[in-house]
């Protein structure tokens, strides 16, 4: 019997991912807006959508993962995989089945099916990030501002500010510009 989508994120993907040493985000909300039902567009850049999965290297947010049910073709997620990455500014995306990862890379427009999830180390090093962690560990790991009366956390789209331009000092570049 086939898996649906909840229960092959469970049983097959889940394990995959702490396999390959990702941590993850589950059900990551992308944006503050709805749906958008009238207008040229169906997909609305501020529309607010729920990624399945942000996966991370430590703490650095690298790609989004959708998931299908273990009977779709993993290629079904393939473009609201992309959407969801672009909206994050990830330059990854991957959608699985549970038995097939596609990796796409948004930057270079190649796919690449696999057996197996990349792990952490691959899509960091494929990003041209060569980090200095012995000088730089503790700038990556210092905790963010929770507002103690709101409790609201830094959004996605902040912290990937931040960790692009901590890699990219970690690198050894001098002088970075945000777009």
């Amino acid at each position: 019997m086939s898996r649906d989508e909840k229960t092959t994120r469970t049983e097959l993907i889940d394990p995959a991912l702490e396999a390959a040493g990702w941590s993850f985000d589950r059900e990551v909300i992308i944006g503050p807006g709805r749906v958008n039902l009238s207008g040229e567009s169906m997909y609305d850049e501020n529309q607010q959508i729920i990624a399945d999965y942000l996966l991370r290297y430590d703490r650095l947010p690298l790609a989004i993962l959708e998931a299908k049910r273990e009977s779709a073709d993993a290629a079904d997620g393939m473009q609201q995989g992309e959407r969801y990455a672009k909206r994050l500014k990830l330059r990854f995306s991957i959608s699985s089945n549970g038995h097939q990862f596609i990796l796409t890379d948004r930057e270079t427009g190649n796919t690449e099916t696999r057996d197996s999830v990349p792990t952490p180390e691959e899509l960091f090093q494929l990003q041209g990030f060569d980090v200095d962690w012995e000088r730089w560990r503790g700038t990556f790991d210092s905790p963010w501002h929770v507002d103690q009366v709101t409790r609201k956390r830094v959004r996605p789209y902040q912290e990937m500010a931040i960790f692009k331009t901590l890699s990219l000092f970690g690198s050894g570049q001098k002088r970075v510009l945000l777009l």
